[in-house]
């Protein structure tokens, strides 16, 4: 595969992942009728204390009347008004308090309920009731996932206890509960624990199998000396998790999937370029040590003919005389080879590369031989080109050519010799 090939696949897929991202973050939402801001109330105040807070409704339809409902709530939460009516394109507000007068301590979950008519709204509603006086503080913290939660997971919350009285360390009760949007307790558990300056713990809860979808509440409470500290948090049981891209767990196996895409492009390009240096390297050296026993072997077998000592001389200093020029010329252009594929490097084209090498290996001996311009006995020259030939070192055209270029050169040797 060509490295551009591979580089529009990268591409390829990054370009893919940016798209399904950008269809599913921008995937049209249906618009409602209405909107409610704020989404959630989650209040803590003291016994006693009673504070109040805007609820606005942000009508997109026709002018329209709007009925508010309290559940669950009754004795914490007052509200204004029950009903009001607004214009297209207008917000009305209504004024939800809040008291911690008659109430008794730890959280609270309910709801507020909007309606025009033809659709309803519910507004999840926690209010934790605890004393004024602190002597510990409660941190919850749960990962983005663990905020919407299907039937067979766990609810892992980190818990972290801060002690406000003093530096020494106190065994005290825990609770821990979970509320539906209607107060009824889903589960509920209690532990000793010791705190001591800052405590920490992570507490792994299996839903009930029953649990029906919709929003709950988790809250953690501790009663020490008479005060009462109290924290808690919203979470969802749904069907199906929402996609999210900024999930911890999504972002990890992006970053590994191409950090291993990445990997692996450079280790292809790597072995592409050590493979097709190791590929020229070992050509060479087959082309050195193929031609060297050919001339060897034509030296033994003309020896073996020699009568006398001056012709065995003669063709020994011949054929010693032909292997140094032409694998002197042979190597010289093996150098030239190696400079010539570093540029190909740049060019980022592995078949080219490939078709290189090849021509290479056909087309070296000729050119060593012509560029030795040996004058021993050229029949020696045609027994080595054949062999080449049969070995696959030489093209059939290169052989034929050579083979003629030789016998006119042998024939021209023949008549300065006989002129």
């Amino acid at each position: 595969m060509k490295k551009k090939g591979i580089l529009i696949i990268f591409i390829g897929i990054i370009l893919l992942a940016g798209i399904t991202f950008f269809y599913i973050t921008n995937k049209p939402i249906p618009k409602s009728s209405f909107e409610i801001v704020p989404s959630l109330f989650k209040i803590v105040l003291d016994k006693g204390e009673t504070i109040s807070e805007d609820l606005e409704i942000k009508n997109f339809g026709k002018k329209n009347n709007f009925s508010l409902k309290i559940g669950n709530l009754n004795g914490i939460v007052y509200l204004e008004k029950n009903n009001l009516i607004i214009e297209k394109g207008n917000s009305g507000k209504v004024k939800v308090n809040i008291s911690g007068l008659n109430s008794v301590y730890g959280a609270h979950m309910g709801h507020i309920s909007v309606s025009n008519g033809l659709t309803e709204k519910i507004i999840p509603f926690v209010a934790s009731i605890q004393t004024h006086t602190q002597f510990f503080a409660i941190n919850l913290d749960a990962a983005p996932e663990n905020k919407h939660l299907i039937k067979k997971d766990n609810l892992i919350t980190d818990i972290k206890f801060f002690n406000l009285y003093d530096d020494n360390s106190h065994t005290i009760n825990v609770n821990y509960k979970i509320l539906n949007i209607n107060g009824e307790k889903i589960l509920s558990e209690s532990e000793q624990i010791t705190i001591g300056s800052k405590s920490s713990l992570t507490k792994k809860f299996s839903l009930p199998q029953d649990i029906a979808l919709g929003d709950y509440v988790f809250v953690v409470s501790l009663d020490y000396l008479n005060t009462i500290t109290t924290s808690s948090y919203l979470f969802s049981v749904v069907s199906k998790k929402p996609f999210s891209f900024f999930n911890i767990n999504l972002l990890a196996w992006i970053v590994i999937i191409f950090t291993g895409i990445t990997f692996l492009l450079i280790l292809y390009l790597i072995y592409e370029r050590v493979t097709l240096f190791s590929q020229l390297k070992k050509q060479q050296h087959e082309q050195v040590t193929f031609f060297s026993k050919k001339i060897s072997k034509e030296k033994k077998r003309r020896l073996a003919k020699a009568k006398t000592q001056k012709q065995k001389k003669k063709i020994i200093a011949e054929l010693q005389d032909a292997k140094t020029k032409i694998l002197t010329a042979l190597k010289k252009q093996q150098r030239h080879q190696k400079h010539e594929l570093k540029k190909l490097q740049k060019k980022k084209d592995i078949e080219a590369k490939k078709r290189k090498l090849c021509q290479w290996r056909k087309e070296s001996y000729p050119k060593a031989v012509r560029s030795a311009q040996i004058s021993s006995d050229l029949k020696n020259k045609l027994v080595v080109l054949g062999h080449a030939y049969k070995e696959g070192f030489i093209k059939k055209d290169s052989y034929k050519k050579g083979v003629s270029k030789i016998k006119s050169a042998d024939k021209k040797q023949k008549t300065k010799i006989y002129k």
